[in-house]
């Protein structure tokens, strides 16, 4: 039995507010899509530091920057979105090949399988999409497919080097990174923009 004041909601009056919920998080999602790929840039920027910090330890000790991982001691771990490294061909100081030997003639272990310095520093770690050549680790981006190592150089007199970072976070544009030897951090191409 029902007294005065204890009426309930009509149907009408919860449509409506069901309505306004939706209308809301219609409106809240791409946000919420957005600052996910921006939290997502960090591991672009510390693997990208990292890059930095081995290429200055190594240029401190064989007076000048390699592009090779396996000269360097780098070895990325875990699950990778983006595909970071260097294009082009590996080469290191005559200062590393003398007291070292050839690139080449390195190998270290990636996820279990052994490459050699040949493979790993030529093209940069994970450019070939998790080919068996490159054992990687890499995270499909937002288009479901991996992404390439964005153009980075060494210069052929070791004094200089860019490394790059690439990944499909969200929308139709790859996000980009890449940082030099002068600790130069740029975002070249924003990936977080919701097209």
């Amino acid at each position: 039995m029902m007294t005065k004041g204890q009426a309930g909601f009509s149907l009408v009056e919860l449509m409506v507010v069901v309505a306004i919920i939706g209308v809301l998080a219609m409106m809240a999602v791409p946000r919420v899509n957005s600052f996910i790929a921006k939290s997502r840039q960090s591991e672009a920027k510390v693997n990208l530091s990292s890059v930095y910090t081995f290429n200055k330890n190594f240029y401190v000790e064989f007076q000048g920057y390699t592009n090779s991982f396996l000269a360097m001691g780098l070895k990325p771990e875990g699950q990778l979105r983006y595909a970071f490294g260097f294009t082009g061909a590996a080469g290191a100081p005559s200062q590393y090949i003398t007291l070292k030997g050839a690139l080449t003639a390195l190998t270290m272990s990636y996820g279990g399988t052994a490459v050699t310095g040949a493979t790993i520093s030529s093209l940069g770690f994970c450019p070939l999409n998790g080919a068996a050549t490159l054992p990687c680790r890499t995270l499909v981006g937002a288009n479901n497919t991996n992404p390439v190592v964005p153009a980075a150089t060494l210069a052929a007199a070791f004094d200089t080097f860019t490394a790059g970072a690439q990944a499909r976070l969200m929308g139709t544009t790859n996000d980009v990174w890449t940082i030099n030897q002068a600790k130069m951090l740029l975002n070249t191409t924003d990936g977080t923009v919701n097209e």
